[in-house]
């Protein structure tokens, strides 16, 4: 109950399973636990996501950012490669908006984007 990673891994699942309630739950315990977590936030955001609040995830996202040097490198990565790769954030990453933002949070670590 009082593992980050734990909760946001769970509050992922949860929400991905379609079991939003419980997923909410979760992360309110979360929040409640680490409030400014990058951790927290990207599971916020991932939260705003799936519900189709596109520009509430795209901030609880730039909060993460800012923070991600809370997280040790096994984690960051782990954060860099939902951004580039999470279905969830899909349409998010087609935006000028979250683009220019991981360029200038990431520099060189922002995801890629590529043209169909």
């Amino acid at each position: 109950p009082g593992h980050l990673a734990a909760l946001a891994g769970a509050t992922s699942a949860l929400g991905r399973l379609g079991r939003l309630g419980e997923a909410s739950d979760t992360l309110d315990a979360l929040q409640i636990l680490a409030p400014t977590s990058p951790l927290t936030e990207s599971a916020t955001a991932f939260m705003h996501a799936i519900q189709g609040r596109e520009q509430q995830a795209v901030y609880a996202l730039q909060r993460a950012l800012q923070a991600q040097e809370q997280l040790d490198k096994e984690l960051g990565i782990e954060f860099r490669h939902d951004l580039a790769l999470d279905p969830v954030f899909a349409s998010l990453r087609r935006t000028t908006g979250l683009r220019s933002m991981l360029r200038r949070e990431l520099g060189a670590a922002a995801p890629r984007t590529y043209r169909r």
